[in-house]
């Protein structure tokens, strides 16, 4: 059987070795992302319906942009 894989080559990793990166660098932060992903989702439906500004829609797209700059604010120090 020509050109045949042996056991120890199927076990053998093909990707490249673990680099650890430093820490706190590869964490998500999960509260910012479902902040924006919510954002996102009500724009979305704003532009489709052509909501107002004094919509509960658009008010809330507000006070999300003001929880995000808060958060931005006091993870950066």
């Amino acid at each position: 059987m020509g050109g045949a894989a042996t056991r120890s080559d199927r076990r053998t990793p093909h990707w490249p070795a673990r680099v650890d990166a430093p820490i706190g660098t590869g964490m998500a932060d999960l509260y910012l992302k479902n902040l924006e992903s919510e954002r996102r989702q009500l724009w979305a439906t704003c532009r489709l319906k052509g909501l107002a500004k004094d919509t509960p829609e658009r008010q809330r797209i507000a006070a999300i942009d003001e929880a995000i700059a808060a958060h931005k604010a006091k993870k950066s120090g």
